[in-house]
């Protein structure tokens, strides 16, 4: 999961010099993938409709805060059950 989330955290560069850096950048989906691959997919979608959050800026902030909270954690549980195992 750390490497995935790695991964992630690399991949959100694409639309912070795409939508969010450029002023004139129309409104849009914020796709998320390889330039030249088929998988794309759109942030907007994991941001929950109540919160009405749903520019370049804000999703891309959350996606990144999110997402570096959640290594965090992969990596301390991962870290502790090496621990555990090694001491047992």
């Amino acid at each position: 999961m750390v490497g995935v989330l790695d991964t992630f955290r690399t991949l959100l560069f694409q639309p912070i010099f795409d939508q969010v850096l450029r002023p004139d950048a129309p409104e849009g989906p914020i796709l998320l993938g390889l330039s030249n691959s088929r998988w794309h997919f759109d942030l907007r979608l994991f941001i929950p409709h109540f919160m009405h959050q749903h520019n370049a800026w804000n999703v891309v902030a959350i996606a990144l805060v999110a997402s570096t909270l959640a290594k965090g954690l992969c990596d301390y549980l991962g870290t502790y059950l090496v621990n555990y195992a090694g001491s047992a």
